[in-house]
């Protein structure tokens, strides 16, 4: 009997709100469709962006709009290509103590109370 083998995209397909994590490269890329529901609720495009992560929840991160001049602020690298933006996200690795040397893929959703998108790691 023939049994379905999934690839690596943990069942998200393109067009897909999500973001890519690359524990090789150290870098967290926004996908398209993220980007433009984070500028949705943002209000504005954006260049950078802040990283979040909350004790309570070692599970998720937040990826809040920023501006250049906001403390801790990593700038955002645009792929005119294909519109998806890259983040170095070497600190936010560590700080999540990240095994996986591979890319992972994870849904992002906005979350209107603390006015960045959230990104659950459990949710693979």
């Amino acid at each position: 009997m023939l049994k379905l083998i999934l690839l690596d995209g943990g069942g998200l397909r393109r067009g897909e709100c999500c973001v890519s994590i690359s524990g090789k490269f150290r870098r967290l890329l926004i996908f398209k469709e993220a980007y433009v529901e984070m500028r949705r609720y943002h209000g504005r495009d954006f260049g950078y962006v802040q990283f979040w992560a909350d004790s309570d929840h070692p599970d998720r991160f937040w990826i809040r709009p920023a501006a250049r001049e906001d403390g801790g602020s990593a700038r955002i690298v645009l792929n005119p290509k294909n519109g998806t933006r890259t983040v170095s996200a070497a600190f936010l690795l560590k700080s999540l103590d990240w095994k996986a040397k591979g890319s992972v893929r994870y849904p992002l959703r906005w979350d209107s109370e603390n006015d960045a998108a959230v990104v659950i790691t459990e949710t693979r």
